[in-house]
């Protein structure tokens, strides 16, 4: 049983859907896209922290740098592929999941699916 999931596991990382997934996340990683990232991290820490004090001091102005780096983010090419091949891959693992326990239980609940 040890060799047919190493065989999937192989043919999984093999295979055209997970090497366009790990490219694009390398591509996370560039100077420009890596900054807006963690700009967004911050900036979204920074808000989240400032909603404690939200009934005493407005928090507009980091509202809207944080939209402003969310709408740089849905233009940036790296995270829009990023984004594209997570959810292929996803896609491919999910039914990988079903096939595999398909014939398990009639009442075992997969993610999004029902097998």
């Amino acid at each position: 049983m040890y060799r047919e999931i190493d065989e999937l596991v192989d043919a999984i990382v093999n295979s055209d859907v997970y090497l366009k997934y790990k490219c694009a996340n390398d591509k996370l990683t560039e100077d420009e896209t890596k900054a807006l990232l963690m700009k967004h991290q911050a900036l979204q820490e920074e808000y989240l922290e400032l909603r404690k004090y939200e009934k005493y001091i407005s928090n507009d102005e980091i509202k809207n740098k944080l939209k402003k780096v969310k709408k740089r983010m849905i233009d940036n090419q790296n995270i829009q592929e990023y984004y594209i091949n997570y959810h292929e891959l996803q896609s491919l693992l999910e039914e990988v999941t079903k096939i595999v326990f398909q014939d398990i239980s009639d009442e075992l609940v997969l993610g999004q699916f029902e097998v």
